[in-house]
């Protein structure tokens, strides 16, 4: 080969590095979406903004940047891009990005904890008809939106259409539960045995349906439900471990503690919480605040915010009250509506035993309006009332 021809090669060469070996845009995306299904989201982000850079008309493009980004919690930049896909147009395509483009901002505004505008956003997916399928995801991510700002007539709205399209035992165990948020009870206990029905083996079913019996003060009524789940034959580790939880609900102290420390060795962190109660009601404070700290320690999710409300007690027994005043309002904030109310009285009782009885009788009056047939908190602010007095 002459030296032109060398030259000649040598500039293709680097003409092909310099464009990237001529890759298109679809090739882009196409490893993008390979790098998302993966889990490979920092791979799949920088794909398809690459894909973005050679062909900005696809909306498609905008919609899987903007979830890429969402995976990576940049959730600002997640929000700019996703909206850039919304397209004024009526024809099918247009419609189903749009409604992917609603559906991603909705989830995103969920993530921030923003639930008004993720209302909106998912609401304005589910005015679009095409796409269909995704119409169940959506509206479980919406009323979990409702439920979050306590809005839980309309999250039972949409959760009897969920049922509609997929019925199964704990959606009608998630619908009780919004109904008795909503104060519709007697709703909540018929979907409660709606649920029973299609999993007679499942405890927690027994347990829910139990803790509203109780609520409503139907001891007799609550304890045959756990009567009926005793019946259980307990085989797998889960279900000895909710056994043991059952035995403790019964009154069986003994053989429930016995059947929680094993529960609590096989990995069952949340047996913690019932050993503590046991502990706290033996008047064994220290050995119950070790078992609640150990669990809340743990790494493992805490649904309920009850276990701050009984560390809190303890610490209050322990005379450490701004202990338990800090502790009280972590379970606040982790906004469990079954333990706003008893939590907030406690923080208040705390203040109160810290002797800040201006900050604890602001408080007392505020929680009044609220909850203006607690009677036990009008005693306690007629004191406060007394102390600001001398």
């Amino acid at each position: 080969m002459g030296k032109s021809g060398k030259y000649l090669v040598f500039i293709l060469f680097g003409f092909i590095l310099l464009t990237g070996c001529g890759k298109s845009a679809g090739s882009y995306y196409k490893d993008g979406m390979e790098a998302f299904q993966n889990r490979d989201y920092e791979q799949a982000q920088e794909c398809f903004s690459e894909a973005l850079k050679k062909n900005k008309e696809k909306a498609e493009y905008y919609i899987s940047y903007g979830l890429a980004l969402l995976q990576n919690e940049d959730y600002e930049e997640a929000l700019k891009q996703l909206k850039k896909a919304i397209l004024g147009k009526e024809n099918q395509i247009v419609l189903e990005n749009n409604k992917a483009a609603y559906r991603g901002i909705g989830i995103v505004y969920y993530k921030m904890q923003e639930y008004e505008k993720a209302v909106e956003a998912f609401a304005s997916a589910l005015e679009i008809d095409e796409l269909a399928s995704v119409d169940k995801d959506i509206m479980l991510y919406l009323s979990e939106c409702l439920e979050a700002l306590g809005k839980y007539g309309e999250a039972v709205s949409y959760y009897q259409k969920i049922l509609a399209l997929e019925k199964s035992a704990s959606r009608y165990a998630k619908l009780a539960y919004l109904e008795k948020m909503n104060g519709e009870d007697e709703k909540a206990l018929e979907d409660y045995d709606k649920a029973i029905s299609m999993e007679k083996e499942n405890y927690d079913l027994y347990f829910q349906k139990y803790y509203l019996l109780k609520e409503q003060g139907k001891e007799k009524e609550a304890q045959k439900v756990l009567e009926r789940a005793s019946s259980i034959k307990a085989e797998t580790d889960g279900q000895k471990y909710a056994q043991a939880k059952l035995y403790y609900f019964l009154g069986k102290t003994k053989t429930a503690q016995e059947g929680l420390k094993e529960a609590l060795e096989k990995g069952y962190a949340e047996a913690g919480f019932y050993l503590g109660q046991i502990e706290q009601s033996a008047g064994k404070i220290e050995n119950a605040v070790k078992y609640y700290v150990d669990y809340i320690e743990s790494g493992k999710k805490i649904v309920s915010a009850a276990v701050y409300n009984q560390l809190g007690l303890c610490y209050m027994e322990l005379e450490n009250d701004i202990y338990a005043r800090d502790t009280f309002s972590i379970g606040l904030a982790m906004n469990d509506a079954d333990m706003t109310k008893e939590l907030k009285f406690n923080r208040i009782i705390a203040w109160e035993h810290l002797g800040n009885y201006k900050k604890a009788s602001k408080m007392a009056k505020k929680y009044l309006l609220e909850y203006p047939e607690d009677e036990k908190m009008q005693e306690e602010l007629n004191f406060m009332k007394t102390r600001l007095a001398e």
